[in-house]
């Protein structure tokens, strides 16, 4: 039995807490998709067994485990700690399947998810044996692929990295390495470009809003839905220089979170606290932002759309071709900009 008493009927309100306890188990957080894996609601949880809903399955099972020391999610979070991004991946197969979505996948990285989808199995269930053909491709400490070609990728962008960016981007070492992913991204032409771009977005203004955030400026923003109020934002951000047409989408409570915690917030929350905080400085830097990187916006926004649904996104689609023509531009430029004013 498992107790869902912590939980409410807020999908939003359940993933806050399931992120919490799957971090506690030792689960690991990649791009906050466990926020959006845990938005499930407290009746599809305390229904699970006739639901069939992945994300409910497994949060019945976590919180049922939380009773029993030797329960096997316990195993599985230590040999395992990325299953969720796992189970996100074939979820998100799962629904392009059913929806008839035309989108080409990589066979030998569905192949890799079948593979750790067995080694799951084995973990929780008893007496499973796990014997894989392809031996010394399957690390069964970290339950992951050994893919050398994946490997030579990596070490290919890490060198495109350097060669593009550096020497201007070897302050921001997080940015560094989430640069190198976006660009692996790129070389294999994989279905999570707009989720690349997004986190090195979200390392920039995290450095950004270490610096240069002032939390007395949350006190004036008003929420998206306050049509004067966005109306005001957009022409405000025209008016500074920025070639904007839409306003990001942000909610408000969660704006004012991130202004309490910038390490938590996502990239449109991250971006505004960045933005009010520049208008609410005397030394303000929107000008030679707008200058140096006026399509930052309409970037962050295309970013935002594009990944809304599971973030998953063939990396030929023509829905991709603004983002594509446009994000390492505003990247390469907002990184020089940084370094100059040696933030």
């Amino acid at each position: 039995m498992y107790n869902t008493d912590i939980l409410t009927a807020s999908p939003s309100d359940n993933s806050e807490k399931l992120c919490s306890a799957s971090l506690r188990y030792g689960f690991e957080n990649s791009e906050g998709i466990n926020k959006k894996f845990f938005a499930v609601k407290k009746g599809s949880i305390n229904n699970a067994e006739n639901s069939g809903e992945l994300n409910a399955l497994f949060a019945a099972c976590m919180l049922a485990s939380f009773s029993y020391n030797e329960h096997p999610f316990f195993r599985l979070a230590r040999k395992m700690p990325n299953i969720i991004t796992l189970l996100s991946k074939l979820e998100a197969l799962r629904n392009d399947a059913v929806h008839g979505n035309e989108i080409e996948y990589n066979f030998e990285s569905v192949k890799g998810l079948h593979y750790q989808n067995m080694y799951m199995a084995h973990i929780l269930l008893d007496n499973i044996s796990f014997n894989i053909k392809d031996e010394g491709r399957f690390d069964t400490e970290s339950g992951e692929i050994i893919n050398l070609n994946e490997i030579k990728r990596l070490k290919n962008a890490e060198s495109f990295v350097t060669q593009k960016y550096m020497p201007d981007a070897s302050r921001y070492k997080t940015a560094v390495k989430k640069l190198a992913e976006l660009e692996k991204e790129i070389l294999a032409e994989g279905n999570c470009y707009p989720l690349r771009v997004s986190a090195v977005l979200e390392a920039l203004f995290k450095h950004l809003c270490s610096k240069r955030l002032t939390a007395e400026a949350a006190s004036s923003v008003k929420s998206y839905n306050d049509k004067e109020a966005a109306q005001n934002y957009l022409l405000m951000m025209q008016k500074d220089g920025f070639n904007v047409s839409k306003l990001p989408y942000y909610d408000l409570r969660k704006l004012s979170d991130t202004f309490v915690n910038y390490n938590k917030g996502t990239l449109n929350t991250l971006f505004y606290c960045w933005y009010f905080s520049e208008k609410n400085r005397e030394d303000s830097l929107l000008p030679e932002t707008a200058a140096a990187v006026p399509e930052l916006i309409n970037v962050i926004n295309s970013t935002s759309v594009l990944r809304a649904h599971n973030g998953y996104i063939d990396y030929n689609s023509k829905k991709l071709d603004y983002l594509k023509n446009n994000a390492e531009a505003v990247i390469k430029g907002l990184i020089c900009l940084m370094a100059e004013k040696k933030l």
